[in-house]
C-alpha cells in the first residue's frame, strides 16, 4: 500500500465491521470468526471477490474521534518490514469496535481489484 491511492469499498467496510463486531464480542484476536469464516470468506459474503486479501488485527486506546488518527500512526510507522506498507492493495477498509474494558478492537482489510 506504499505510495498507492487506496480506493474503499462499501463491500470491504462490511467485512470489516463484521469481523471487528465479532472479535469485540468474543474478547479474542484471530483471523477465523466464530462462524468459522476466513477475511476472504468474509468479504465474499458481503458480495465482491477480490484477490490478496490481507487484514490486519489490533487493539487500541483511545476516545472514539482519536482512533483512526491512532491507528495511522500505528499503520504508517516508518520501520522495516511495516507488513500494512509493503502489502500490494488497491482497496482498504478499516472498522473499530468497542470492548468492555473500554478499548477498541480494530480491523483493517487490504485486497487489490
Amino acid at each position: 500500500a506504499r505510495d498507492t491511492e487506496l480506493t474503499t469499498s462499501i463491500a470491504l467496510d462490511r467485512a470489516a465491521a463484521r469481523h471487528a463486531l465479532d472479535l469485540a464480542d468474543r474478547r479474542i484476536s484471530t483471523h477465523i470468526g466464530s462462524d468459522g469464516s476466513s477475511p476472504r470468506e468474509r468479504l465474499s459474503d458481503a458480495g465482491v471477490e477480490m484477490d490478496g486479501v490481507r487484514e490486519f488485527i489490533f487493539q487500541i486506546q483511545g476516545e472514539p474521534e482519536n482512533l483512526a488518527e491512532s491507528a495511522l500512526a500505528t499503520w504508517l510507522a516508518p520501520f522495516e518490514g511495516n507488513g500494512v506498507l509493503t502489502e500490494p492493495a488497491t482497496h482498504a477498509a478499516v472498522a473499530f469496535a468497542p470492548t468492555e474494558d473500554g478499548g477498541y478492537v480494530g480491523v483493517l482489510l487490504l485486497a487489490q481489484r
